[in-house]
């Protein structure tokens, strides 16, 4: 049986994959693991970059964030893209209740404080 590729798999998952491979009971799925890649995550460039461009996307041509604001919610996404964005949608709705013209720093720090509590 081990002559032949009888099936290809591709294994996709959150870091805990790697640890969960390490265990010994998964030691011959982890020897038949042929390439593994693990997402880092993207640069703060890249990620402010995201940001514009998804905004962008939405029919935003106008600045409505600071640049510190910018670096803020960067930076709390530690390069994960979806904590980018769940802080974005968090901060847009702080900045419409406060009827707010721009997101600033305030917002943010008050967006990852509504973070936290969920």
């Amino acid at each position: 049986m081990d002559s032949k590729d009888y099936a290809v798999f591709l294994l996709a998952g959150q870091p805990l994959l790697n640890n969960i491979l390490t265990k010994k009971v998964h030691e011959a799925l982890k020897q038949r693991v042929v390439m593994n890649y693990n997402f880092g995550g993207i640069t703060k460039e890249e990620g402010k970059k995201y940001i514009l461009e998804k905004l962008k996307e939405c029919g935003v041509y106008n600045q409505i964030i600071t640049d510190g604001a910018l670096e803020a919610i960067v930076s709390s996404g530690n390069g994960a893209i979806r904590k980018i964005n769940s802080m974005m949608d968090k901060c847009l709705f702080v900045e419409s209740l406060s009827n707010a013209k721009m997101i600033d720093t305030d917002i943010v720090m008050n967006a990852q404080n509504e973070i936290e509590l969920i």
